[in-house]
């Protein structure tokens, strides 16, 4: 019989954590995306949509959709660009950093939740080893992770992965093109 892949444990595991804080953020009336949006508006820093699109890694006209009820309902604040009158700088308000706080301890249940049956040690190891292959995958090609697409495959040779990056990057005078190169190989955590 054969092995399940590693990837489809990783995914199984992601939609048992996205399908839980779903359900736990029903309470606030936010979807998992938009917790996402709030994170990474953590602290006093006024970030662009294209720089929180290209961190959440979508598009920013997917990101202007999920920030606008965000800022209807005054979690976020717009305002110009000192130097670009055109790029709108988003934060948190006073209302968006509680309602993050709140998020982030349901967040702390939720993982509390998933992640109890490890002990200290292993969850340690856990958060190590999804950093470095994370860390591994984003330097493969020297680009930022918001220009990175991963598809990762069995080569027929055997039990070594390869991975396929896509990159999108924008030329002059074009919205963007796309190139692929494959020659990642596959990575081992040291435990």
């Amino acid at each position: 019989m054969k092995r399940p892949r590693t990837s489809y444990f990783v995914r199984q595991l992601q939609l048992r954590i996205y399908a839980k804080l779903a359900e736990q953020l029903k309470e606030f009336e936010l979807t998992p995306a938009q917790y996402m949006v709030l994170s990474l508006s953590t602290g006093h820093v006024e970030r662009s949509s294209a720089d929180l699109a290209r961190r959440a890694q979508m598009t920013p006209q997917s990101m202007n959709e999920l920030t606008a009820p965000l800022f209807r309902k005054g979690f976020v604040k717009r305002r110009p660009h000192p130097e670009d009158s055109r790029v709108l700088l988003l934060s948190l308000t006073k209302d968006g950093q509680r309602l993050l706080a709140r998020c982030d301890k349901l967040m702390d249940e939720v993982e509390e939740e998933i992640f109890g049956c490890l002990d200290h040690r292993n969850l340690t190891l856990l958060r190590a080893s999804l950093s470095k292959i994370l860390s591994n995958t984003r330097r493969a090609e020297g680009e930022s992770v918001s220009q990175q697409r991963l598809v990762i495959r069995r080569t027929s040779a055997g039990s070594r992965n390869t991975a396929t990056f896509i990159s999108i990057s924008p030329r002059p005078g074009r919205r963007g093109s796309i190139r692929s190169k494959s020659g990642f190989r596959s990575c081992r955590a040291n435990p």
